[in-house]
């Protein structure tokens, strides 16, 4: 019997956002990034400490105050310590 693994549209989006973001902060795109983790935050992605501290950062540089007051309080949160 062949087994097919059924992966919904919303988890495949959510992983792709995933990848994406990471991949913009590994190559240190500083606006892409912010814009990656608001598209991954929309698709319920839970960003790593290392995603956050780099988008946050991003944000204050670019002066996204919305991004910066959503990656705040993912930051409180979570318990990931804000620099």
């Amino acid at each position: 019997m062949n087994r097919a693994i059924v992966v919904s549209r919303a988890e495949v989006a959510a992983d792709c956002a995933r990848q994406l973001l990471q991949r913009s902060v590994d190559m240190g795109h500083r606006r892409l990034s912010v814009a990656r983790a608001r598209s991954a935050l929309a698709l319920g992605v839970v960003l790593t400490a290392e995603q956050v501290a780099f988008c946050l950062s991003a944000a204050r540089a670019i002066d996204d105050t919305e991004m910066i007051d959503v990656l705040a309080g993912a930051i409180s949160s979570s318990g990931v310590p804000c620099g």
